[in-house]
């Protein structure tokens, strides 16, 4: 049942039984119409929910070959971005670690072409009332949209502000064994990410902790050897 088709007139004989006949004809035709609509309409959303999967099962396999290519994660950073620039567009991709002791993050990894320079590589800032911090805090991804420094006071919100950010997100690294930083997605323009777009960098954000918790694995026993 699709809905109904209804015609009205002031004159209590305006319809007769040949009216009505032709009436239903009519209605026919145009349940026929609206079906066809809808169901083109289902094809076309099923259709687009095939070709988002496949985008994100491509993301997922070329994230993991760029990972599996290098150890070094700050070296493989730059083709992670231009990875995820292909499904989620962004001005701003970073990855940072905690520092020992865990009250600091430091920027490892930053992709940030329009960047002025308050933002770079190796700033070293403290979790406290950062929006990494608070991701961190409860192991889940934090989007600020639009991001202001009343809801989150830090230094590296003030800092990503200034730089032109207005929305942005950050993705705790999360192993079985350790916290070990965030990734961080962010955008020029407010409303940037959607929710769709929050599962699939969590999935990325997995795959980024599984290696980034090698390669310091691998590190420490190299330093061990040396």
């Amino acid at each position: 049942r699709l809905g109904a088709l209804a015609l009205t007139s002031r004159n209590p004989s305006a319809y007769g039984n040949a009216d009505l006949e032709f009436l239903q004809r009519v209605a026919e035709q145009v349940a026929l119409a609206v079906d066809n609509v809808a169901q083109r309409q289902q094809a076309l959303a099923y259709q687009k929910q095939v070709a988002s999967e496949r985008d994100r099962l491509r993301l997922l396999l070329e994230v993991n070959n760029v990972l599996v290519s290098n150890r070094e994660i700050r070296d493989l950073f730059p083709a992670i971005s231009d990875c995820l620039q292909k499904v989620v567009a962004h001005d701003y991709t970073s990855l940072a670690l905690l520092e020992s002791g865990g009250s600091l993050l430091r920027l490892y990894a930053l992709v940030f072409p329009e960047g002025k320079g308050l933002v770079h590589q190796e700033l070293v800032f403290p979790l406290e009332n950062s929006p990494g911090g608070r991701a961190l805090a409860h192991r889940e991804p934090l989007l600020a949209d639009p991001l202001t420094t009343e809801q989150y006071p830090a230094e590296i919100t003030a800092r990503m502000v200034s730089e032109g950010v207005r929305c942005a997100l950050w993705l705790p690294l999360i192993t079985r064994n350790a916290a070990l930083g965030t990734l961080s997605l962010a955008s020029l323009r407010e409303h940037a990410f959607g929710p769709e777009d929050v599962v699939l960098l969590s999935q990325v954000a997995s795959q980024i902790a599984i290696a980034l918790e090698n390669a310091l694995a691998f590190r420490e026993i190299a330093q061990l050897k040396d």
